[in-house]
């Protein structure tokens, strides 16, 4: 019997993945010293490879429409806003995962309010981070669009934005 291969095996043997998975991991903080009462990482490196994946589709999705693989978004200094929509990706996974084994219960006078207690804290670091990702995302994405429109060869009309920006060599 034949096992089919996980896709995301395969892609931690990318340099680039790899590095990218420390990154986020880094970012969130999911050590095994760090998360005492778990002992282990909390998120699996196939977790931290698809909310990765997410991020560059989620990017790459947004207006306007400029493809770029995870390699290609390092080298454009993206890697920040990608490890940024990696940890809202893998927040909202653990957000998910609270609510779905939430129990709240009363035992012997005591009341416990279930996991649901961290849950306040994780929407206002969720709305935070988000609102700024978005504004990253935006700035990234004009940026790119611009510099997809002048190019480096002179294509289409230029502009005086040109000359303000000492881009007149590739013009004039």
């Amino acid at each position: 019997m034949t096992t089919t291969p996980e896709p995301y095996a395969e892609l931690l043997k990318v340099p680039v993945y790899a590095a990218m998975v420390a990154r986020v991991r880094n970012f969130i903080r999911d050590y095994e010293p760090i998360n005492r009462l778990l002992h282990k990482q909390e998120h699996s490196d196939r977790d931290m490879l698809f909310a990765i994946s997410w991020a560059v589709d989620d990017i790459n999705g947004t207006p306007p429409p400029i493809m770029k693989d995870l390699a290609q978004m390092v080298q454009s200094r993206w890697a920040p806003l990608v490890t940024l929509e990696a940890a809202i990706y893998l927040m909202r996974s653990v957000g998910m995962h609270y609510i779905r084994n939430d129990l709240p219960f009363n035992d012997g006078g005591v009341m416990t309010n279930g996991l649901s207690a961290k849950w306040p804290a994780i929407q206002s670091w969720l709305r935070e981070i988000q609102a700024e990702y978005q504004n990253q995302k935006n700035r990234a994405k004009v940026a790119a669009n611009l510099q997809e429109m002048m190019g480096h060869s002179p294509s289409g009309v230029p502009s005086e934005f040109a000359i303000v920006h000492g881009l007149e060599r590739f013009y004039w």
